[in-house]
């Protein structure tokens, strides 16, 4: 569909049904990044805030990365984190910890040193509870650390295929990806993957 038709549906969901949050969090994405419209970066930060206030993760999500990202705001990590651990932390769903597990994986190849090993672990205990939530998807982060380590875990290929495979079975694109790329290796037909 065309960008700009894309947008003009949901100018009329807007109209039609202002409370359609889904919509909302949607059209505020075209905004901020110009999609069937002129970029308005100040108009997606209102917006995510709105939402933010109604515990809308996705949006929380959006306004802390733009934080991180420099998206219409100035970079402030320190804002960001405040938003991850004042609100996606807080909500404590599974989907909020993930949120918030991606956003400390963001912010550690931001910073060096310590920081970024702390934001490691910080975001691999996130991702570990939002699996034990039953939130599914965080199994692909759990297959990243699983296979490059990231200071907090030792690399175990068998584990970070079970993550990427779990997180493949619920749709996760990158990890269908991921399993595919695994299968295709001479590891693989050797017994990579099999339990031990």
């Amino acid at each position: 569909m065309d960008p700009s038709q894309v947008f003009k549906n949901a100018l009329e969901v807007e109209k039609t049904n202002p409370n359609d949050l889904q919509n909302r969090f949607g059209l505020a994405c075209l905004f901020l990044y110009g999609i069937g419209t002129e970029k308005n970066g100040k108009k997606a930060f209102d917006m995510f805030s709105e939402l933010s206030a109604k515990k809308n993760v996705s949006a929380i999500e959006a306004l802390a990365n733009m934080y991180i990202e420099g998206q219409y705001v100035n970079v402030n990590l320190e804002k960001a984190e405040e938003i991850i651990k004042e609100q996606l932390i807080k909500i404590n769903s599974g989907k909020s910890l993930n949120s918030a597990g991606s956003l400390y994986y963001k912010l550690l190849f931001k910073v060096g040193g310590n920081q970024s090993t702390l934001y490691a672990h910080k975001a691999f205990d996130l991702f570990n509870k939002a699996v034990e939530l039953g939130y599914e998807e965080a199994n692909y982060y759990l297959g990243e650390y699983y296979l490059f380590g990231r200071n907090t875990c030792l690399i175990d290929e068998n584990k970070a295929y079970f993550h990427y495979k779990k997180a493949a079975l619920v749709g996760h694109e990158d990890a269908i990806s991921k399993v595919r790329d695994i299968e295709k290796t001479q590891k693989f037909k050797q017994g990579l993957g099999v339990a031990k």
